[in-house]
């Protein structure tokens, strides 16, 4: 006996078909590698790489498929098509060996592998980046350890200071006790399971309740597919890390106190010397404005900027009215005078 309709049952077979989704659809080579870490070059035929190079450094909780959903829905391809040469970190799939891998890996180690790397094949200029989420973090810090390596930053929907609002991931966290490291790795399955449980009626009934009316439109289908396949592709997290960004980061708000340590030293968030945008989603859910503030207030106003745009967390990456917003202001701020 089932409860689904005809429609539905026709729409999950569509769906059933289309498997496996294509992942990473612009084209790009592996640079630079130490496992988990890589360091990605992408290129278009019709766009050879060229002009100032642009690192993007994502979060380490999903995979970064979201910035390269569909030929229709790529920010690195519209990016590739502006002239800019893109380079991605991917933060790989920690194994459990890689159990007591912590920021002082990620950011001093990993990310500044990265940034030097690309230093060195381009005279030691200041580098464009651009963080989302948690690499928003990850970024934030290294140009506060290193001045004058970050030219201009752009931070999309950073949680720079968690405890400013309450919102349902802050709640999540504030519930986290540490693990040992012991124990090994946080699940990827776990973390898909409590970002779902913050939305349950959207991402489990509403989102199934359009599929028949999804799958009469081809594109529709494959956007729906593509973003289904990133969504519940959470990678394992290293325990020392996670332990860590959830207890000082969440829990503490100890970023923007000036009381994060990364390898004995203080990070100092005023030492940052880059030109800054920080964009968030008006309705987003996971990382709402008021989570995304707090640098303004430190850093001089010609250096910095907040831009908001309507719509949730997915909007601001995956194309429509706020994606569009998104890009003009990103390739804006990336063409300003210094």
């Amino acid at each position: 006996m089932t409860f689904a309709s005809p429609e539905l049952l026709q729409a999950l077979h569509q769906c059933s078909k289309r498997q496996p989704v294509a992942r990473d659809v612009t084209p790009f080579e592996t640079v630079l590698q130490q496992a988990p870490f890589s360091l990605r070059r992408y290129h278009l035929p019709a766009h050879p790489p060229a002009g100032k190079p642009l690192l993007l450094v994502y979060s380490t909780v999903n995979r970064p498929d979201l910035l390269d959903l569909s030929v229709r829905r790529s920010m690195i391809r519209k990016l590739l098509e502006a002239g800019r040469d893109v380079f991605l970190v991917d933060w790989g799939r920690p194994l459990s060996a890689d159990c007591l891998l912590d920021l002082e890996d990620y950011v001093q180690d990993f990310l500044g592998r990265a940034v030097r790397w690309l230093a060195r094949r381009h005279d030691a200029q200041p580098l464009d980046a651009i963080g989302i989420c948690q690499g928003g973090i990850f970024l934030s810090c290294y140009a506060a350890l290193h001045p004058g390596t970050i030219g201009r930053l752009i931070n999309m929907a950073v949680p720079l200071h968690p405890p400013a609002a309450g919102h349902g991931l802050g709640h999540l966290a504030e519930s986290w006790t540490a693990t040992s490291v012991a124990d090994g790795n946080i699940p990827g399955p776990l973390l898909s399971a409590a970002f779902t449980a913050l939305k349950p009626t959207d991402l489990l009934i509403r989102r199934y309740a359009s599929l028949p009316a999804v799958s009469a439109n081809e594109e529709a289908l494959d956007d729906f597919l593509h973003l289904e396949a990133w969504m519940y592709d959470c990678p394992d997290q290293p325990a020392a890390l996670f332990n860590q960004f959830v207890t000082e980061l969440y829990q503490q708000g100890a970023l923007l106190r000036g009381r994060l340590t990364i390898g004995g030293r203080r990070v100092d968030l005023s030492a940052i010397t880059a030109r800054v945008l920080s964009i968030h989603a008006e309705q987003d859910h996971l990382v709402p404005p008021a989570v995304t503030a707090g640098l303004g207030e430190i850093l001089p106003s010609d250096r910095y900027r907040a831009v908001g745009v309507s719509g949730g967390h997915l909007g601001l990456f995956t194309g429509g009215r706020s994606g569009r917003a998104v890009m003009a202001a990103i390739l804006d701020w990336l063409a300003a005078d210094d």
